[in-house]
């Protein structure tokens, strides 16, 4: 009989391609694995199957901003609980401390043991929003919390080094990366008057959208393509539709997002090192652009500018415009870009590929249930 996963998630699985990647490999690792996430949105199916991956979605009322949000975030967790109740399970994976509560409290009712997995430092990702008071006592409440879980799981050694005090266990560290894609769609850089740049990720502050947009405007011979979605959409369709070189792709499934990204000539990584959430992030676009041979552009005193410098896959910087019109003039030569996408897609092969963290994953998960 397949032991059965419970994972929770405050999105509405889009699906979300960590979560994804994770389920998937369990499932294929022999366990049964369900996904309760929460549409804000309340649009989409209650019920979805991705491959063997069932995914539920609880509704409350629409999300509409950060007020909504709070409001209905006890209904989710209420709603949470209630579904929990009819299901068998024999593990629950909590993704993210805005589902920790709610994983705790279905481990202890249920007896199972607790998962938690960390995909970034939640109280500098809530800075921008909130007072520092707030962000403290989110550290203080998880730190109590994460004590209680059975397993930790986070993205990289700088966060597993930053959690080691707070957690009961080591981390376990399953990187952002994806399956190792066929070599032969590795891209072969070829000379083009236009360079075309794409950024793909969350369309919020601290991310220099404004800035790129405004240095995009003023040089010529570019492209830049943007994708995702986030409170700066407006400001990047309006961008779009007043700049013939600035293209909005919205938010695409990540096939198609990956098309788009071997369409490209550069794939733009900038994030403000002054947000610490950022600085020890490396993110899915940095591997999926090791991985496809596409070098990056990235921001300096960040873990993305020690990977990606060290692995020689792309240019890091300090903003400003001068520097990102340099770092892309640099990268007009394609016999460059060849060489940064040879060595990115030599990483990936290397340590930055889904095929460890699949292995990695499946042992932690056989080492918890042999307790």
């Amino acid at each position: 009989m397949k032991s059965s996963v419970l994972m929770l998630l405050t999105n509405k699985f889009r699906p979300d391609p960590r979560v994804y990647r994770e389920a998937l490999a369990l499932s294929d690792g022999g366990y049964q694995v369900t996904v309760l996430a929460w549409d804000r949105e309340t649009g989409s199916l209650p019920v979805e199957e991705f491959g063997s991956v069932v995914v539920k979605r609880i509704t409350t009322r629409k999300v509409r901003g950060m007020a909504s949000l709070l409001l209905n975030y006890p209904s989710f967790c209420l709603r949470l609980l209630e579904a929990s109740k009819k299901m068998d399970l024999q593990i629950v994976h909590a993704h993210d401390f805005d589902t920790l509560l709610p994983g705790l409290l279905i481990s202890k009712l249920r007896r199972v043991p607790l998962v938690y997995d960390a995909h970034e430092r939640y109280s500098k990702m809530i800075a921008v929003d909130v007072p520092p008071a707030v962000c403290k006592a989110v550290e203080m409440v998880e730190a109590w919390l994460m004590k209680r879980s059975a397993l930790f799981i986070t993205i990289n050694q700088a966060m597993g080094d930053h959690y080691r005090a707070r957690a009961s266990v080591e981390a376990i560290i399953i990187a952002n990366v994806i399956e190792l894609p066929d070599a032969s769609l590795v891209k072969k850089h070829q000379p083009s008057e236009i360079i075309a740049i794409i950024y793909a990720g969350t369309l919020e502050p601290q991310r220099y959208l404004e800035e790129t947009v405004g240095a995009v405007k003023r040089m010529e011979h570019i492209e830049y393509w943007v994708a995702g979605s986030g409170r700066f959409q407006g400001f990047i369709e309006k961008a779009a539709g007043e700049t013939k070189n600035i293209r909005f792709l919205g938010f695409l499934p990540h096939e198609k997002l990956m098309e788009e990204m071997r369409r490209s000539d550069v794939v733009l990584l900038l994030l403000d090192p002054e947000n610490e959430n950022y600085r020890l992030a490396a993110t899915n676009k940095m591997a999926e652009a090791m991985a496809y041979g596409i070098p990056l552009i990235t921001s300096k005193r960040t873990l993305s500018a020690e990977i990606i410098e060290g692995a020689g896959c792309g240019i890091a910087i300090e903003w400003s415009e001068e520097n990102f019109r340099q770092a892309v003039d640099l990268l007009r030569d394609p016999d460059l870009r060849n060489i940064m996408g040879r060595k990115g897609r030599e990483a990936a092969e290397n340590e930055y590929n889904w095929g460890i963290m699949r292995r990695r994953l499946l042992a932690a998960y056989a080492k918890l249930l042999d307790k």
